[in-house]
């Protein structure tokens, strides 16, 4: 048989493997059986000995016999003596009858322990090379499915980095997979979906470990500029039931593509979109956690929304988005712009986006910040359990 390319089909293959590996393992049942065997033939040749003897022991009883027929007439001592001459050899007849039943008896059951190991042993054998084949067709399953998703995700990638002649309508929205739930997303927000993709669902994942710090399991979000709902999903997720998170976006598109992203993961009782418009939408008459504001830009109305809530909360955190993303008047410092839309007085803290540690920032330190989530606290930060310092 050629060697290079062996033609058996794959079950032999992995049998001769498997009798392979076991073939060692049988080795010390196989000289035990070796052993019992020639036990075995040692004690049959022992029986023939003891069947020599007994018959010795007949020709010197018959002799026996003889000598005290022609001795009749001997003394009354000499018939007691035949007697017990014959009583003995009748005794010791019945002690070498008893001792090879016993030994037939164990050898039986010796044959019988050996037969049985042996139908256990290929039961076993033959459940193993069940198991291994079974195994090696769940493992080709696997990398085929494995391979076809690898595909399906390069074509993905490939779409999304494809001109924008060949992009979808604006009003056809995309399904992301991440790992707290699919999001839905405007097709022409593709850039955002390949960020999305190359960072397996996690855009900021410091910043997603403060909310979830800040955030008990029965307490309340608000998220400002909420769009395809990065935040409000995981955190909804993480909450418990009674736990609330309201997200208010710019625009009825926006609304519905996030509704349809909350039905999606069955989160629809848990979030709460409302659009932001021209007035002020319903705040919660609940305990509010943190407010998370996604949108820097001069318009106030974000701000005026949800100026309410951190004047009613004392102990409620603010993460903002901030940097070159939020335009301001250039003789406006960074601490004045913020200080005039939130009207409140807070200590700021840049939040890490790699482990979620905080580094406290300055007033100096705020007009440089390039981009970047912020979090303000009106508390000092020792009050709030969990939120961890930058060494």
């Amino acid at each position: 048989m050629d060697q290079a390319r062996d033609e058996r089909p794959l079950h032999r293959r992995i049998g001769r493997r498997v009798l392979g590996v076991f073939r060692p393992l049988a080795a010390p049942f196989l000289h035990r059986l070796e052993w019992r065997v020639a036990r075995g033939v040692e004690r049959s040749a022992l029986m023939n000995d003891v069947a020599d003897i007994r018959a010795r022991m007949d020709g010197v009883g018959d002799g026996l016999r003889q000598e005290f027929g022609r001795s009749q007439g001997e003394s009354q001592g000499e018939e007691q003596l035949r007697a017990a001459v014959a009583q003995t050899g009748e005794e010791l007849r019945a002690a070498i009858t008893r001792s090879g039943e016993e030994v037939q008896a164990r050898l039986r059951q010796e044959c019988g322990r050996i037969v049985t190991a042996q139908a256990e042993l290929a039961t076993d054998l033959a459940i193993r090379l069940d198991a291994l084949s079974l195994a090696q067709l769940r493992g080709n399953a696997f990398e085929a499915r494995m391979a076809a998703l690898g595909e399906e995700l390069a074509a993905l990638r490939a779409a999304l980095a494809a001109p924008s002649s060949h992009a979808l309508p604006s009003a056809v929205d995309i399904l992301v997979p991440t790992p707290c739930g699919p999001l839905l997303m405007p097709a022409d927000e593709a850039p955002l979906a390949r960020a999305l993709i190359e960072d397996a669902g996690l855009l900021e994942p410091g910043t997603l470990a403060v909310l979830r710090t800040l955030v008990p399991d029965d307490g309340c979000m608000v998220e400002v500029g909420a769009n395809i709902g990065i935040h409000a999903v995981p955190m909804a997720r993480a909450l418990a039931e009674s736990g609330r998170v309201l997200a208010l976006v710019p625009s009825a598109r926006a609304a519905r593509t996030l509704r349809g992203t909350l039905a999606l993961n069955g989160l629809a009782g848990t979030v709460h979109v409302a659009e932001m418009g021209d007035g002020t939408p319903d705040l919660p008459s609940r305990r509010v956690d943190v407010v998370k504001l996604n949108i820097g830009a001069t318009d106030a109305r974000p701000y005026e929304a949800v100026a309410g809530i951190v004047a009613a909360h004392p102990r409620a955190a603010v993460v903002v988005a901030f940097g070159a993303s939020c335009p301001r008047p250039a003789s406006e410092a960074a601490r004045g712009w913020m200080e005039t839309r939130l009207r409140s007085g807070f200590a700021v803290w840049r939040v890490s986006e790699a482990d979620g540690a905080l580094r406290p920032l300055g007033d100096a330190d705020l007009d440089h910040v390039a981009a970047g989530n912020l979090l303000l606290l009106r508390e000092p930060v020792t009050s709030y359990a969990g939120l961890r310092l930058a060494a």
